[in-house]
């Protein structure tokens, strides 16, 4: 699915404004938008971030460190729950605020909790393989999950300037999105003949399959969380537009 170009006038929240300023928030739309907007790109990055940590740790066989990624995944996921729940509470106890606005940032929020909780739970799959002594990959695996992190950056990178811009490059965001995808097609085949060649064992595929699943949904949820970004642009413009023509009419 394909997302139109859009443009926003407003200047994004920076990550800190997002965390401090939580308790200011508002149900008007325009808001909305802009934080919507700002969170997606914090909570993705964030993401990103708890991820490479845990793949690190991991293959340095560093226990402790990865009880340190498995906090930083839980505070990750705990952050979008406040988020999420804010907001929905204050869109259903305010009259008059704009369901459809509502919807698409609970949407979104939505999607953005069920990929740390899918995050939090492969860290902590990680963490026990280790402390149970089971094998760590190195070789190829290493480098082809290294490699998911890389194109999870570039991903990030036109998330980036989309808040720092107010453009979204959307082919660009698409052709990214969609080489990932083929990349993790590419090395869950290629696992079928490393199994014999590195002498797997079912729990070590497994794992590895498991994390292939977590980038995979990371990006359909996002595809959708995109999308609902998208619209609450187009409806946030669309009143711009309306109001401008009015003003004129005047």
């Amino acid at each position: 699915m394909r997302i139109k170009q859009l443009t926003i006038k407003e200047n994004f929240f920076s990550k800190d404004d997002l965390v401090a300023e939580k308790q200011d928030a508002s149900t008007d739309p325009f808001v909305i938008r802009q934080r919507l907007n700002a969170s997606i790109d914090h909570i993705f990055a964030r993401s990103i971030a708890v991820f490479e940590e845990a793949l690190d740790q991991f293959f340095d066989g560093n226990l402790k460190g990865l009880k340190k990624a498995k906090a930083h995944a839980l505070e990750a996921y705990d952050e979008v729950m406040k988020i999420r729940h804010e907001y929905y509470t204050m869109a259903r106890q305010e009259e008059g605020v704009n369901q459809d606005v509502c919807h698409y940032y609970y949407r979104a929020l939505t999607n953005m909790k069920e990929v740390s909780l899918s995050l939090e739970t492969i860290v902590r799959m990680i963490h026990d393989h280790v402390a149970n002594s089971h094998r760590i990959y190195n070789g190829q695996l290493q480098q082809d999950l290294y490699s998911l992190v890389s194109s999870l950056k570039s991903i990030e990178e036109v998330l980036t300037f989309y808040k720092n811009e107010g453009v979204m490059d959307v082919q660009r965001l698409d052709r990214r999105m969609h080489r990932t995808h083929e990349a993790i097609d590419q090395m869950q085949a290629n696992l079928i003949s490393r199994i014999g060649e590195e002498k797997l064992s079912l729990r070590s595929t497994e794992l590895y399959l498991s994390i292939l699943q977590l980038v995979r949904e990371l990006l359909n949820r996002y595809n959708i969380v995109f999308l609902m970004q998208k619209e609450l642009n187009d409806q946030c413009n669309r009143a711009l537009l309306e109001n401008e023509q009015k003003t004129g009419e005047e």
